[in-house]
């Protein structure tokens, strides 16, 4: 698990807009789907395994689900938000601003 956390960290790294093409935009998002669905499926088992008030009793355990209902979110609003806005003619800029306040706005206070 510990690869998959690293690798997602790398992925997110290196998918910084002005420094890589369109090409690897989309290898990189592939590449977060498919942490995002590692990620799920852990936490599916881990309630599974433990209940959900077990699961939800530990603080790491809840504060892995803000992260991972986060990463959900962003893989699903995402192609939401660019296709909107690449018909409205907006840049892609603007689409990874508004995944990122999202992301933002998807965090508990």
């Amino acid at each position: 698990m510990t690869l998959c956390i690293v690798g997602s960290a790398v992925v997110a790294a290196v998918s910084v807009e002005p420094f890589i093409g369109e090409r690897e935009r989309e290898v990189t998002d592939w590449l977060d789907i498919g942490f995002t669905i590692v990620f799920v499926s852990e936490m599916a088992v881990k309630i599974f395994a433990l209940t959900w008030a077990g699961y939800w009793s530990d603080a790491f355990n809840r504060f892995d689900f803000v992260l991972v209902v986060t990463g959900v979110l962003e893989n699903v609003s995402s192609p939401i938000i660019k296709a909107a806005t690449s018909a409205a003619g907006s840049s892609d800029q603007m689409v990874e601003g508004l995944a990122t306040g999202l992301l933002l706005l998807s965090c508990p206070k």
